[in-house]
């Protein structure tokens, strides 16, 4: 199958950070399956696996050892191996350390080129070592395995991270016994699935494009943009099946909503939003809730707008920027664009952070300076800040953390800190805080026209482009903003990946007749819009 640009940089970041930990991070003796070429590309076969690991000495590696689904395993979880099967297994590393008793026993390290440990990877260790516990034991090998600890090698780490598998091992060992058997022996789906479309990971999927057709078809549910998957799954399992907009319109109307809605968390007290949301997609026309948004000001003289966008691979921000909207009277001009972007991700990540902490500090604290100037508190200049979705704060919040740490612009950030979070608890002498406290430092606009309005626009999510041309003042003459696929995703308002990775191939590439070797990737401007 065709990879993505994105998918093949994933892929091969991943096999370069296993290189290094090989070459470079792992201590002590490490036995490295024989061959020519890359070393992702090699392991020991089964019967040189069963053979080695037995005489590994203490803090003694193995890389990519092959270890066998025996019968033991399927004798242990009550399965029919005439059922099921499963192929041999390749944990990255099993080193032979020091357990909590002092004893030598076999640790499971694996490798992951991400910057966070997730469950997926916890599950994922700890199935390897319950499979080499049964395969030792269908082997009569007395080596023991760690049970109790394995390791996630994390991109970037000096050290594997370990975690306690007390959790994860009932968690398989019940999918295992029970879980597995009845997916299995369950009947074929009913004529409605309880799917739901939900972004981004749906437009991921090989199937999301039929799931996509079939929700528009039918009408269903899924297309009212602030539905979750549990809140579709409730709906589903009422007395009489809501599925679709039709439906939901008439389960609405009945006496008991209130009550069946109550007992679902993403659901409570949203009756008279999903009923907006139904005239809304039925009618195609704004319709408002009839509440207020106790966040958004009446006005404000300046206006700043952050974008910011992370790194698929290494999760470090590579671009970071603002757009100042007027303010003339402090700053001389009534807009004021700054974006950074790395020209080779993630090498010059840092440098682009420090560049957009810098730049925004400095149009803050030129305001700053302006309205300690004006002695009447009429005379001073209000200032607003906006992103357009929640990543987006995240990402910004995220690069005020980590220049804390930065020497070169910790001063500034922790200012900026101050302001946008303003944490309680600050020594006012030593810490110098704002005054008084923001209540709404950062105004997150895509959740403000979810809770003032439902949008006749049935992508699932409020993407900026179908919500600009919605609510569009057409006396105002703004661009209209172009969802080019090779940007855009088609539920999320992040820069879609893809661009990352073609941009990346094509800065490799030699520019012809003269040109700058630029790509379409080389700006996020559409975002800022």
């Amino acid at each position: 199958m065709e990879k993505s640009p994105v998918t093949k940089s994933l892929l091969e970041a991943g096999l370069e950070w296993e290189e290094t930990v090989i070459k470079q991070k792992v201590t002590g003796n490490v036995r490295i399956p024989p061959g020519d070429g890359r070393i992702s590309d090699r392991s020991f076969s089964i019967e040189e696996s069963l053979s080695l690991l037995p005489q590994l000495a203490l803090n003694e590696t193995i890389y990519q050892p092959t270890i066998p689904i025996t019968p033991t395993f399927f004798e242990t979880y009550g399965l029919d191996p005439a059922r099921y099967h499963f192929s041999p297994c390749r944990p990255d590393l099993i080193q032979l350390h020091t357990d909590e008793k002092g004893e030598p026993a076999l640790r499971v390290i694996d490798v992951k080129a991400s910057d966070e440990l997730s469950m997926s990877h916890r599950i994922q260790a700890t199935l390897y070592s319950l499979i080499i516990t049964e395969t030792f034991r269908e082997y009569g090998i007395t080596t023991p395995v760690d049970l109790n600890h394995a390791g996630i090698w994390l991109y970037g780490r000096d050290a594997p991270e370990p975690f306690g598998q007390q959790l994860t091992i009932p968690f398989l060992d019940n999918f295992f016994r029970y879980q597995l058997p009845e997916i299995m022996e369950a009947p074929p789906l009913a004529d409605v699935p309880p799917w739901h479309l939900y972004p981004p990971r749906c437009e991921r999927c090989d199937f999301y494009s039929f799931c996509r057709k079939e929700a528009e078809e039918c009408d269903s549910v899924s297309l009212i943009p602030s539905l979750t998957v549990e809140g579709k799954h409730h709906l589903e399992d009422q007395q009489t099946p809501v599925s679709t907009l039709s439906d939901l319109s008439a389960f609405l109307s009945s006496d008991g909503a209130e009550e069946s809605l109550s007992s679902c968390g993403s659901l409570r007290n949203k009756k008279e939003q999903l009923q907006s949301a139904v005239s809304a997609l039925k009618k195609e026309t704004v319709v408002l809730h009839g509440g207020l948004s106790p966040s958004l000001p009446v006005g404000e003289d300046v206006g700043i707008i952050l974008t910011l966008q992370d790194d698929p691979v290494s999760g470090q921000i590579y671009t970071a920027g603002f757009r100042r909207i007027k303010g003339k009277a402090v700053f001389g001009s009534g807009v004021n664009e700054v974006i950074f972007i790395a020209p080779s991700p993630p090498e010059d990540c840092d440098e682009i952070r420090r560049n957009f902490i810098r730049s925004l500090h400095q149009e803050l604290d030129r305001l700053n300076r302006y309205n300690q100037e004006m002695y009447s508190w009429r005379d001073q200049q209000s200032l607003q800040t906006y992103v357009y979705d929640s990543y987006e704060r995240e990402l910004f919040h995220q690069v005020l953390k980590e220049s804390l740490c930065d020497p070169d612009v910790r001063e500034i950030a922790l200012q900026l800190l101050f302001y946008y979070q303003n944490p309680p608890g600050l020594n006012e002498e030593t810490c110098h805080p704002p005054s008084s406290m923001i209540a709404y430092p950062v105004i997150v606009l895509k959740q403000e026209v979810q809770h003032i309005a439902a949008l006749p626009i049935p992508p699932f999510s409020l993407r900026l482009p179908e919500v600009q041309q919605v609510l569009g003042d057409p006396a105002h003459v703004t661009p209209p903003i172009n969802p080019a696929g090779l940007f855009w995703f088609e539920q999320s308002n992040r820069l879609k990946s893809e661009a990352i990775a073609w941009h990346g191939a094509a800065r490799d590439r030699k520019p012809e007749n003269g040109s700058s070797g630029n790509c379409p990737g080389d700006s996020p401007r559409q975002t800022m819009s």
